[in-house]
């Protein structure tokens, strides 16, 4: 996880008060998440990495990445959902923000 603050990392956003700044540490999450998955995928796809394992090895390792995936994969999925049931929340008591 990356140690920037949400205020750093969207600075040209507007982050009026806490549920602002919670949504986009959401968001900023998710990013994260989108992005080990691109490189787990990329490290499970590339034979090169898998030169220095024996065949059981390998397997293992090749399990081992399917699980992350799948794990990522659902991570990713449930702060989707958390950032949608935040913004509900937020937009149902002020109304007028976006």
């Amino acid at each position: 996880m990356w140690k920037d603050r949400v205020r750093e990392r969207y600075w040209w956003r507007e982050i009026n008060n806490q549920i602002d700044e919670l949504l986009f540490e959401l968001a900023k999450a998710e990013d994260e998440e989108e992005i080990d998955l691109y490189l787990l995928n990329l490290h499970q796809k590339n034979e090169g990495d898998f030169q220095c394992f024996t065949k059981q090895e390998k397997e293992l390792v090749q399990k081992l990445l399917a699980f992350l995936i799948q794990n990522t994969i659902q991570h990713r999925k449930l702060l989707t959902k958390i950032i949608k049931e935040v913004e509900s929340i937020r937009n149902h008591h002020d109304p007028g923000s976006v």
